[in-house]
């Protein structure tokens, strides 16, 4: 969550709208969308190391109605 932060922090264009437990709900420009869901999914993935893999979801769209996966 630290390192989410302060990416979220450093990317001028992305705001943290939502956080519920482990999930994010993010707010940024249709241009960086792809990049910044990338972003947090390795952030999200990589934050400890186990013998199972941590696996994210990324989602995008308009409305929570209409989420695509990334």
């Amino acid at each position: 969550m630290n390192d989410l932060y302060r990416y979220i922090l450093s990317e001028k264009r992305v705001a943290l709208v939502l956080q519920i437990h482990d999930e994010f709900l993010l707010e940024c420009s249709e241009d960086v969308y792809e990049k910044v869901g990338k972003k947090v999914k390795n952030i999200m993935e990589s934050a400890v190391t186990m013998m199972v893999p941590l696996v994210g979801n990324v989602e995008y769209g308009t409305s929570l109605a209409a989420m695509n996966e990334l």
